[in-house]
């Protein structure tokens, strides 16, 4: 019996059912050598942050052996997981960019952390650079959340890899990210304090 079948989740995916699927795959990608981290919304999850997300993100240096539900238009696949004791499968978006990102999210590969269960997760910095670079309404929330978090963000290191990306062309990256620092900052003050 296959692992995979159609996706008809409409709502949003627990953790703990995002992570059952991370091991599916991660179970895969270890057997065919490809390395891979974990990204988007159910990184965030891991984060702290826990908003809605109906599926699960990877950054990947290559495809899977399996069979593939889209090719994603900026380079990937998107799969469907069974997953054990779920209804419906978990719907996977492996990102293999082929664009002109490809190189930065190459490095953010590269740099990518263990998790406490085990596999590959996009750095908090990385995961604040590829937030700042999508620029979607849900990805700047996310990077704000990640800069609210006391100790969660080295903020030197975001500025250094800007500056690897970009060399001299970096200021208004980092000019930008500068202000989200300063947003977060104040957001976190109003915390803090109990502010609405």
């Amino acid at each position: 019996m296959s692992s995979y079948r159609a996706s008809r989740r409409n709502s949003a995916l627990a953790t703990d059912d995002a992570l059952r699927a991370v091991s599916v795959l991660t179970d895969i990608a270890a057997a065919h050598s490809v390395r891979y981290a974990l990204a988007g919304g159910v990184a965030m999850h891991l984060y702290g942050f826990t908003r809605a997300t109906k599926n699960v993100d990877f950054i990947a240096s290559n495809g899977l052996p399996v069979p593939v539900v889209r090719v994603l238009s900026f380079g990937g696949f998107a799969y469907d997981v069974a997953v054990p004791g779920l209804a419906e499968s978990v719907r996977v978006d492996w990102i293999v960019r082929n664009d002109d990102l490809a190189e930065v999210y190459a490095l953010a590969l590269d740099e990518a952390e263990e998790t406490e269960e085990g596999f590959p997760i996009v750095s908090a910095e990385w995961l604040c650079i590829l937030k700042m670079l999508a620029g979607r309404g849900k990805d700047e929330m996310d990077l704000r959340f990640l800069l609210r978090q006391p100790d969660l963000v080295r903020r030197s290191d975001v500025i250094a890899i800007l500056r690897r990306l970009y060399g001299k062309a970096a200021h208004h990256s980092i000019e930008s990210f500068k202000a989200e620092c300063l947003y977060a900052d104040v957001m976190r003050q109003k915390d803090d304090a109990g502010e609405v």
